[in-house]
């Protein structure tokens, strides 16, 4: 029974270093990528193929970021 609680405390700690590093890494990266691409897209001609290649790049880095949290709450809600 104690082997078996050690295991479910070693789990645990790990699954909160994972969401971790997840919040503090990655979910910051796509962050910082969202915020200079859309910076990208105002400097750009609208319309232009720069503009249109930008703003799906933006587009795809915020959905990232919206799974990554969706993830991150999922591994939280479960534990």
């Amino acid at each position: 029974m104690a082997s078996r609680a050690r295991l479910v405390d070693a789990f645990d700690v790990e699954r909160r270093r994972i969401e971790r590093d997840l919040h503090d890494g990655a979910q910051q990266r796509l962050v910082a990528l969202s915020m200079r691409l859309g910076l990208a897209k105002l400097d750009l001609p609208p319309g232009s193929p720069a503009a249109q290649q930008v703003a799906s790049a933006h587009e795809e880095a915020r959905q990232a970021l919206v799974e990554l949290r969706e993830l991150i709450r999922a591994c939280t809600r479960r534990c």
